[in-house]
């Protein structure tokens, strides 16, 4: 600008002289901002936000900005720092922070003159959001896993936990159940899927500025398997119940029914008798079957009753010495299968059976005789079937000695 004004052009010569006034107007624009002089922008934290100061003038204007903490930036700026300018004036902010809030203002200056702006920048807590469909539908399939995620962002960070189908709260990291836990991220992973866990999950996002849901409705679905038994061998003792589990498996779960040796078919609708107090008559095979509509499988079971030939513990002692008037007790402890019954025969030869007046007859063999006399002396025998036991001898003092 401080080149216009006139110029004067002079030629001379011995025969004479001459000259040209020239006048020189520099043509110039001063700057100005086309954007508002006023404006305010809102900002979530961890945003990147751009503010234009587009600018025109002749010459062209050169831009400046002086940031909230009064630090200047001119012309372009092109390294990779969080603030930067672009060629045509914008400011650009990366990861904007709440240290961000504050005043800006754009500067266009040439040599006509200046022009500024002003802007107002709000950094203001973002409310809770996520990432995935607020309503979806999943199908899973039955023995499989399946992962639910849940991604939530916002300012402050939100914190997210599901609700399950009984209304159960799982947080990130807990295992509340073997088949179904919570990952940092937000994820709801279910394992080995069941029928039971079709239904709908809740995801919540929550933090201080509010909250965000997601609800997820999950359908199981089945996948058709040959049935088939697992079976767990078993001995089972002369006269004790016998149970043959035949556990099977199988999509759709398998009917289980039993061929008994005499050709009869069991199942959860016809019933044998209860098979308690096993005889040689349950001897034989069985036949477990396992049915459902894809397909069929089927055990054999043999079983032999094996019987124990019955024999006698040996007792603690095989003579006793008694006063008259008291009582004793005899031991016969049978051993065998099946149980052998127990029979005692007195000095005086007489068998007992039972239990009457003066002679007690207990379950596990023992004899019992009260009110002793003196005629009770002598040998009694433990008989079992064909065995016998002649070593209890009984000795009966009168009263008094």
């Amino acid at each position: 600008m401080k080149d216009r004004g006139q110029y004067l052009c002079l030629a001379q010569n011995d025969f004479g002289s001459d000259k040209l006034l020239v006048t020189l107007s520099v043509v110039a624009y001063p700057s100005r901002i086309l954007e508002p002089k006023v404006r305010e922008i809102n900002s979530h934290p961890g945003n990147t936000i751009e503010i234009k100061c587009r600018a025109e003038g002749r010459p062209v204007p050169l831009i400046s900005w002086i940031l909230a903490n009064r630090t200047q930036v001119r012309g372009y700026s092109s390294d990779r720092e969080r603030v930067t300018v672009t060629p045509d004036g914008t400011l650009v902010i990366h990861q904007v922070s709440a240290y961000d809030r504050g005043h800006y203002k754009c500067i266009a200056s040439n040599p006509a003159g200046v022009d500024t702006v002003s802007v107002r920048l709000h950094v203001v807590a973002a409310p809770p959001g996520i990432l995935e469909e607020k309503r979806q539908y999943v199908i899973g399939e039955a023995g499989q896993s399946v992962s639910l995620p849940c991604s939530a962002q916002g300012s402050p960070q939100p914190t997210v936990h599901w609700v399950l189908l009984d209304g159960t709260v799982i947080r990130p990291l807990q295992d509340i159940r073997a088949n179904v836990s919570l990952l940092a991220n937000g994820t709801l992973l279910l394992k080995d899927l069941s029928d039971s866990e079709g239904g709908t999950y809740e995801c919540i996002a929550t933090s201080s500025t509010g909250s965000e849901r997601r609800v997820v409705t999950l359908s199981v679905k089945q996948t058709a398997l040959v049935p088939r038994i697992l079976f767990d061998k078993k001995r089972v003792p002369y006269g004790d119940d016998l149970k043959v589990d035949c556990r099977a498996s199988g999509t759709p779960v398998p009917e289980i029914s039993w061929g008994l040796p005499d050709g009869t078919l069991v199942n959860s609708a016809l019933q044998a008798d209860d098979g308690k107090g096993h005889t040689r008559r349950y001897e034989g095979d069985y036949t477990c079957y396992a049915e459902n509509t894809v397909g069929k499988d089927e055990m054999h079971v043999h079983i032999t009753v094996v019987m124990a030939a019955p024999r006698i513990r040996t007792p603690g002692h095989t003579y006793v010495k008694v006063k008259a008037g008291g009582k004793v007790r005899f031991d016969c402890e049978p051993v065998g299968e099946p149980k052998p019954k127990v029979l005692w025969m007195l000095p005086s030869q007489d068998i007992i059976a039972a239990s009457n007046e003066r002679y007690l007859m207990h379950v596990n063999g023992s004899l019992d005789i009260r009110n002793i006399k003196l005629t009770d002396a002598g040998e009694y025998v433990c008989v079992l079937t064909e065995i016998r036991l002649r070593a209890l001898e009984c000795s009966v003092a009168p009263r008094g000695h």
